[in-house]
């Protein structure tokens, strides 16, 4: 049997481009049937609540740029990715929930890429299926909350913690440490999960994993830090909120 090498080479690429596709398309589908059913409520486009002052705060930055000590009440990194996509795409609440449910595909995808690295390509599909059909998840992606994004964050960390234990390149350490710190500015019950993840480094990585790490983390939380201190008194790392 002849074997010609570049269809032996797109077989390899179709392969491993399977799983992600599967994961990918099943996330975006029960996102996108989801966000239409949801849209027939009345209250969809009607936020309430967290999710009120959530908006209220991000459609403020973005109209006339105020940024004082209401945006520290809760973790501030939220509203300031709102009133993000607010400046993309106009103060639309659809486009908002839209662009969140399409962070909920990449969760779904880190899924299935931090399962492969952990137990192989089954253990990637199941996982990433798991928080790609995950109906609690898909209903919070949905809402003006910061759920989505930490739970972004949160696999995102492991996918970089298990990269960094394959191959503990400096820019792998230096992103376990950006990612750290920006999912403590998201959701500040996650920085057990950072501490963990350091002191996890520090006893399986080499000498310089910590400080690789550490600068990670400076990098975000030392200019974020002097900028709240400036402009609201307070530095804004942990909530008043609590």
């Amino acid at each position: 049997m002849v074997r010609i090498p570049w269809l032996a080479a797109a077989d390899v690429r179709a392969e491993r481009w399977r799983e992600p596709l599967i994961v990918g398309l099943a996330a975006a589908l029960v996102r996108a049937i989801y966000l239409m059913q949801a849209s027939r409520g009345p209250a969809f486009a009607e936020p309430m609540v967290d999710a009120q002052t959530y908006h209220d705060l991000a459609v403020g930055l973005v109209r006339g740029g105020v940024y004082d000590a209401r945006m520290l009440w809760q973790a501030p990194l939220y509203p300031v990715f709102l009133a993000g996509i607010y400046k993309v795409c106009g103060i639309s609440i659809i486009a908002a929930k839209a662009a969140q449910a399409l962070l909920g595909v990449g969760t779904a995808l880190l899924t299935w890429s931090a399962g492969r690295r952990a137990g192989g390509p089954a253990v990637g599909l199941v996982a990433g299926l798991l928080v790609a059909l995950a109906g609690v998840l898909v209903f919070f992606e949905a809402e003006l909350l910061g759920t989505g994004l930490a739970a972004f964050w949160a696999v995102l960390l492991l996918d970089r913690l298990l990269a960094a234990r394959a191959a503990p390149r400096p820019r792998t350490l230096l992103a376990v440490g950006v990612v750290s710190a920006l999912a403590l500015l998201t959701r500040p019950d996650l920085a057990p999960c950072a501490l963990a993840s350091i002191a996890w480094l520090a006893w399986t990585g080499p000498r310089r994993a910590v400080a690789l790490t550490l600068a990670g983390v400076l990098v975000v939380l030392w200019p974020f830090a002097a900028f709240n201190q400036a402009r609201t008194g307070h530095a804004g790392l942990l909530p008043p909120s609590g």
